[in-house]
């Protein structure tokens, strides 16, 4: 892992335009502790965060140690339930009974602005993967 990160480091910061940063090194023992749901996407895409908000010489480990606190897969999705957010599916009739693709289409919608468009708690919402929930969003898009 430590070959992968020294290089998607390099990556973000030629594309990113900024100096190469050091890496804690506390960063290893942080991402033993994450299963890496996204694989090697996730990991880069971390580290382009990381990359981009770091205003130092050292990488900034803020960023992935706020990714360790968001939900680990197969868990449940750490949101605080009490809130008041109105979680209520309008389907008017009109003539016409909403399509099951409708359906799943508006519930998608539904979970991503729950979850503030983070894609990997609304998909733990749907019981489905990021990347399953990925490609459906590109599929209502596309539309």
């Amino acid at each position: 892992m430590v070959l992968l990160l020294k290089h998607f480091v390099e990556v973000a910061s030629i594309e990113l335009e900024r100096s190469t940063p050091t890496i804690p090194d506390q960063l290893q023992s942080v991402l033993d502790q994450y299963d890496f749901p996204g694989n090697i996407r996730e990991l880069e895409s971390m580290v382009f965060d990381a990359v981009n908000r770091t205003t130092t010489n050292v990488l900034n480990l803020q960023v992935f140690e706020n990714k360790l606190a968001s939900p680990k897969k197969g868990s449940k999705p750490n949101l605080n339930l009490s809130e008041e957010k109105t979680f209520k599916m309008e389907c008017p009739i009109r003539g016409n009974f909403p399509t099951m693709t409708e359906i799943n289409d508006r519930l998608i919608t539904m979970a991503l602005d729950y979850a503030d468009g983070n894609q990997t708690v609304a998909a733990q919402l749907l019981g489905i993967s990021r990347q399953a929930l990925n490609y459906k969003v590109k599929k209502i898009k596309g539309k």
